[in-house]
């Protein structure tokens, strides 16, 4: 129960690629309202964590960073996205200059424009446009005012100095251990092919090839739909299943029902995803693009 309480959110943002769970319509800002600014207190109440020591927190975490919090948005109806600017790195594979951070709605805990440090998992993958962190313990922020760390862990120092908890994070014993969950974080991931640059790659590296009609979305979010479809034709794939039978298949966001397109998919165990970031979607309106791939498959 200890390790699914401490990645239950990096988890079902997963599965939301992987497995098709559902967690709630996509839509902007405005759609679902503001997004919560949390104002911390001064003194905090101390709350238990599923975590004993900073140790604890410094060897599960995949990257500890601290940063400023530049902006959030909907990813969907439950789930927050946040963009942090990273000023420090601890521990972890170098991160960008600015970093995504997701959480629950009912978490809500960080304020633009204030200074956090952050233990986080972080997942590769899919069509988010970047790698996904989140807190590793979601029940406790950890923010930065007037160089004083405030906090709600029993096991920290109620007048922590930014200074002295920076040091304490550096010489963990954990700090060079690799966290236990990086590897099975690994193993599920859906890279798109960045590597294609001709029609005749793009036909190459994909699974399935055909003309549909999407008919129903399953899962929406700011960056992707997962759809079911009406198959028209296939140019390649495999025969043993028709895709109109398979539950999951993601593609940008800009793929509208009813409407006609070519399809560039990967098989990615049971799970499609278009191959490519650009370019593995064609619509009909399209006429330049649809004709050359039709002539492909005329051959």
């Amino acid at each position: 129960m200890k390790i699914v309480k401490k990645r239950l959110w990096l988890i079902v943002l997963v599965s939301l690629l992987i497995v098709g769970v559902a967690i709630g319509l996509a839509g902007n800002k405005n759609e679902f309202g503001d997004i919560p600014q949390t104002e911390q207190a001064k003194s905090l109440i101390k709350t238990e964590s599923a975590y004993e020591d900073l140790d604890e927190l410094v060897r599960d975490a995949v990257i500890i960073v601290s940063g400023t919090i530049k902006d959030s948005s909907a990813l969907d109806s439950t789930t927050i996205e946040y963009v942090l600017d990273v000023e420090q790195q601890f521990k972890g594979e170098r991160t960008d200059e600015s970093i995504h951070i997701y959480e629950s709605y009912s978490d809500a805990r960080y304020t633009i424009g204030k200074e956090y440090v952050f233990f986080l998992d972080r997942w590769e993958g899919g069509l988010y446009p970047a790698a996904v962190h989140t807190p590793i313990d979601e029940e406790h922020s950890l923010r930065i005012e007037q160089d004083m760390i405030l906090h709600s862990y029993t096991f920290l120092e109620e007048d922590l100095q930014k200074r002295d908890f920076f040091e304490a994070i550096e010489n963990s014993p954990s700090i060079h251990e690799p966290s236990p969950f990086e590897d099975s974080n690994n193993s599920s991931h859906m890279f798109l092919n960045n590597s294609i640059s001709t029609l005749d790659e793009l036909v190459e590296a994909s699974d399935w090839i055909g003309r549909v009609i999407p008919t129903n979305i399953h899962i929406e979010n700011k960056y992707f739909k997962n759809i079911g479809i009406k198959e028209l034709e296939s140019f390649k794939g495999t025969d043993s299943q028709n895709l109109e039978e398979v539950t999951t298949i993601y593609v940008p966001k800009t793929v509208e029902l009813d409407k006609e397109y070519i399809l560039f998919l990967t098989n990615h165990s049971g799970t499609y995803q278009v191959t490519t970031r650009d370019n593995s979607v064609v619509s009909k309106e399209e006429s330049e693009e649809w004709q050359e791939i039709l002539l492909m498959f005329q051959k």
